[in-house]
């Protein structure tokens, strides 16, 4: 029984390595996780979605819609300053929905 449970350790460590191998490669688009942010957000899961907005603006640092969607998450969590920065951000870089949202909020 012994002999089986050393194989299968074995057999689990060289899937792990491989696995870390093939991921070690691997990066994530600003869109994967513009996405996972959003997935998080509609889970009301905003801390983590905030981070997944920041990992995207990160990466392309001109992906507007990650500003906008970053700043209603500082709102709801009171970070009203932090927020109208990146509505004033997300509005420079062409999105009109951003000047609407510092109408709304930044007044």
């Amino acid at each position: 029984m012994e002999v089986i449970k050393q194989r299968i350790m074995k057999k689990l460590f060289y899937l792990i390595a491989a696995l870390l191998l093939l991921f070690a490669g691997y990066s994530q688009t600003a869109q994967e996780y513009f996405d996972r942010g959003i997935t998080k957000f509609n889970l009301e899961n905003f801390a983590e979605a905030i981070v997944d907005f920041t990992k995207a603006i990160e990466i392309d640092p001109k992906y507007a819609i990650a500003y906008v969607f970053r700043g209603r998450l500082k709102i709801t969590l009171g970070q009203k300053e932090s927020a109208c920065l990146d509505f004033r951000k997300a509005g420079e870089l062409g999105r009109a929905d951003a000047w609407e949202d510092i109408k709304k909020y930044c007044q």
